[in-house]
């Protein structure tokens, strides 16, 4: 059986990762040759593991994919993505469905100039992780992301959303968090406009 995951955030030689099996899980990665992918945001595949003390032993992951174009046109908000998945989901829960939106992502090769699309992104993945505040400003767009296809976002469909709706959102999800004072790539996402850096 093929396992794959994204690598989501690394430490020295261990890495955690969001598997379209075992959910999230802490690894090590060990490779036969010399070549090493632990980049953050790394799509990998893997034969076979094993298990020692709750760490994941992966021997010579395959490398998929580098979201490089994403990367180089909106690293912000990949950042914002992993980050938000590493806090999210906890230790040993699955994630398939949020394994899947990366690798749709990944599959689209990503990235937009439109501010609004890509803090939609970040709630579609909040609403996914099930990290949604309660209110009733919040109903018509959790039904809105829910019958969204995030391959196809369009910016006139989105008029009837306010950005303000959306930052508010964003932000309650990091002062909701235990550890949310040491979040680092949302605070900053939401700082940012796109065509700072577009």
């Amino acid at each position: 059986m093929e396992y794959e995951a994204v690598i989501l955030y690394t430490r020295g030689k261990k890495v955690s990762l969001l598997s379209n099996v075992n959910g999230r899980c802490d690894a090590l990665l060990y490779y036969s040759s010399r070549t090493q992918i632990t980049c953050e945001g790394t799509l990998i595949s893997f034969q076979e593991y094993t298990k020692k003390g709750g760490i994941f032993i992966v021997k010579n992951p395959i490398l998929k994919d580098i979201p490089l174009m994403w990367a180089k046109h909106d690293i912000y908000l990949l950042h914002c993505l992993l980050e938000l998945c590493y806090h999210f989901v906890p230790l040993g829960t699955e994630g398939e469905e949020v394994f899947y939106f990366f690798k749709n992502l990944y599959r689209q090769n990503f990235f937009c100039v439109h501010q609004k699309i890509r803090k939609i992104v970040v709630c579609k993945l909040l609403s996914l992780l099930g990290v949604c505040p309660e209110g009733i400003k919040f109903h018509p767009i959790l039904i809105l992301l829910s019958q969204l296809a995030i391959d196809n976002v369009v910016v006139a469909d989105l008029e009837l959303v306010s950005e303000d709706v959306l930052d508010e959102w964003i932000s309650w999800s990091i002062e909701e968090h235990p550890y949310g004072r040491w979040f680092k790539a949302v605070p900053f996402f939401l700082k940012v406009k796109t065509n700072e850096y577009v």
